[in-house]
């Protein structure tokens, strides 16, 4: 019975939490959570976070870390309205191959020069951060084609179009993991990549793959991101980094690679947003929700980290 009891605790924990942080909300706030409105606004205003989530998971799925997200969707969001001329689909092409691009040197430097996904990602960060100031001369584009602001406006049944979007990417994301060999490839990986190389899996490619994807993903949170807020910003993307790290964290997936479900991040997506939504309604400040949330991380690392060593011992 126990056993059973256990079983069904680690399966659906995140949804307990969900659950459980949902009912508290929407006492605590007398229904205010509750508002269509509200609700709707949690929705869209996390698909951006939700997609660029699926990227960081898959690069920490394989132990590796991606501080360099925030910094790639800004410099998508200005690719994707810098030669408007090409048209809406060739410059959404465009900005995701931008962010592609710098994950792929991600990637590169991780497995073919050895160097530490952490420094790697940080140094992607601040050069993507310069490019993208330099190309605007730190200034926010403003002056945007309509068409180019369609997937921010359009809405099916009430609900914004991008959180369409990031249900689809979920759902992609969850069978290609679940049932394609490159998805048990990146677990494999994540768990053991000397075991793994000696296996016959390719876990440069593997790791290259994830941080490209991430990138890839990256794009489309710029695309998202200026058709949602008709601009294009070079000083955006700083909290997106840790929003998205924790929001992984959050889920379960552990940071030394190998463990964690995509369903359970999406699950953390919104539980931050949850957190976020709340302190907004309460009044508090903005400047507090980056220690709270921080803080937030730091506990999350260390029960994973408990959990860990209890299944070693």
């Amino acid at each position: 019975m126990m056993r059973t009891v256990k079983a069904f605790l680690r399966d659906w924990s995140m949804l307990i939490v969900f659950a459980a942080m949902f009912v508290i909300l929407a006492v605590v706030t007398k229904g205010v959570f509750l508002q269509k409105n509200n609700l709707l606004n949690l929705l869209s205003q996390n698909a951006l976070i939700g997609v660029l989530a699926i990227g960081q998971f898959l690069v920490i799925l394989t132990g590796g870390i991606d501080l360099s997200v925030g910094s790639m969707l800004m410099v998508s969001s200005i690719a994707y309205v810098y030669f408007q001329q090409l048209g809406v689909a060739g410059s959404m092409a465009f900005a995701v191959f931008t962010g592609a691009f710098f994950g792929v040197l991600n990637g590169l430097s991780v497995t073919k020069f050895k160097i530490n996904a952490f420094i790697t990602t940080l140094a992607s960060m601040q050069i993507a951060r310069g490019i993208g100031f330099i190309s605007v001369n730190g200034q926010p584009i403003f002056n945007i084609r309509p068409e180019f602001l369609t997937l921010g406006s359009t809405k099916y049944f009430q609900v914004s179009a991008q959180v369409y979007i990031w249900l689809a990417l979920v759902i992609v994301g969850m069978v290609i993991l679940n049932k394609s060999r490159w998805g048990v490839a990146l677990y494999c990986t994540g768990g053991s990549r000397d075991a793994s190389r000696l296996s016959g899996i390719k876990t440069d490619r593997v790791i290259l793959s994830a941080y490209a994807l991430s990138g890839a993903l990256c794009g489309v949170g710029g695309i998202l991101y200026t058709s949602r807020l008709a601009l294009a910003d070079p000083t955006i993307g700083g909290a997106m980094n840790m929003d998205s790290i924790t929001a992984v964290v959050i889920g379960g997936a552990s940071l030394a690679g190998g463990q964690g479900k995509l369903f359970n991040t999406i699950i953390g997506v919104l539980v931050l947003g949850m957190l976020n939504n709340f302190m907004n309604i309460i009044g508090i400040s903005s400047t507090m929700h980056v220690g709270i949330k921080g803080f937030i991380l730091v506990v999350m690392v260390l029960l994973n980290n408990a959990t860990l060593l209890k299944k070693d011992s």
